[in-house]
């Protein structure tokens, strides 16, 4: 009886040990999946408001909010990172490497923006240094 019990427990401990590197895994790319398509987001409501606004330099300007909701630590999810700044738009799982994507329309006038969690962006389109950008900055929650 003995020996069932701890066969028992030794074959749970290998799969145990098989099938953890494939969730953590499977963690990871959903993170990486829903990353890429919050930056692809962003891209898109950058230019369409290139496209359907009229720049100013002063004054109100057009402009669009975004709401994102960022994966965050979890069982179904690692914790990602976004960050835009001027010309780019770049996203990481964790603490891994920086995955950057131009944006040339797209400026960031108070440094790198880095989000994480839940967040607004406010874009506004505008002139900056002679030619027209999309300007982009936190909004309130």
């Amino acid at each position: 009886m003995a020996l069932r019990v701890v066969l028992a427990v030794v074959v749970s401990v290998a799969l145990l040990a098989v099938s953890v590197p494939a969730v953590e895994e499977a963690r990871t790319d959903r993170t990486a999946a829903s990353l890429d398509a919050a930056t692809d987001h962003l891209r898109t409501a950058g230019a369409r408001l290139r496209a359907t606004s009229d720049v100013t330099a002063v004054g109100p300007a057009a402009r669009t909010v975004v709401s994102l909701d960022l994966p965050t630590r979890g069982w179904g999810a690692r914790a990602g990172s976004l960050r835009v700044d001027d010309g780019e738009l770049a996203w990481r799982v964790g603490d891994g490497p920086w995955h950057v994507e131009r944006a040339p329309h797209l400026a960031v006038p108070d440094g790198p923006l880095v989000v994480s969690g839940s967040a607004r962006l406010v874009f506004t389109h505008r002139v900056r240094d002679g030619r027209p950008v999309v300007v982009v900055r936190r909004g309130l929650k």
